[in-house]
């Protein structure tokens, strides 16, 4: 997933399974209507939602380094680790 890169899941109940496999911050440019973000880190990285709507659940699964998440918006109730 890149800085470029627009996603958006449409109807129903979606989730994007992200691999942050770098260093610094990546993310979306654009992310909506996927409601579960699931990423695995195996690079202390920073998935930043910045321009995310839709997300209700964060989820940092089985990484092997240290896991952040920035831009995080208010409606995300959910985050497990």
């Amino acid at each position: 997933m890149g800085a470029n890169d627009v996603l958006d899941g449409g109807d129903g109940a979606d989730t994007l399974y992200v691999q942050v496999g770098v260093t610094g911050v990546t993310g979306p440019a654009t992310l909506s209507s996927i409601e579960t973000v699931t990423a695995n880190f195996s690079a202390a990285g920073t998935l930043s939602l910045q321009n995310a709507t839709g997300v209700t659940t964060i989820d940092a699964n089985g990484s092997s380094a240290a896991a952040a998440f920035s831009n995080i918006g208010s409606t995300a109730a959910a985050l497990g680790v």
